[in-house]
């Protein structure tokens, strides 16, 4: 299946099943991951797009893990390390990193 097959299908499922759906406003979109076949269809196609398995979500990161990260990114940043550098080094976006150390009040 090409994308644009993938991506049709993935219409075509909305329209016959979510549309009138109890859990299509729902903020427990893990319902339609776990417990429903078209919502479980509809990752899946979405994986064949490029994204990632619904149930797979990245947990965020505590006030005890970032305050490490910022510490961490202070020496690294003396040793001469850039910001872009240092977000690669965990995994977190730049813009995350430069927030979380304006919260702490470090730069």
């Amino acid at each position: 299946m090409n994308k644009k097959e993938a991506r049709i299908q993935i219409l075509d499922l909305q329209e016959q099943h979510c549309v009138g759906c109890v859990y299509r406003y729902s903020r427990d979109v893990a319902h339609c991951w776990t417990n429903c076949e078209t919502g479980i269809r509809i990752n899946e196609l979405g994986v064949l797009l490029g994204g990632r398995i619904g149930t797979e979500q990245k947990k965020p990161k505590t006030a005890k893990e970032w305050n490490r990260i910022c510490k961490n990114a202070v020496k690294l940043s003396n040793k001469g390390l850039t910001y872009v550098e240092i977000a690669k080094k965990y995994s977190i976006t730049t813009g995350n990193l430069h927030m979380q150390m304006k919260k702490r009040g470090l730069k």
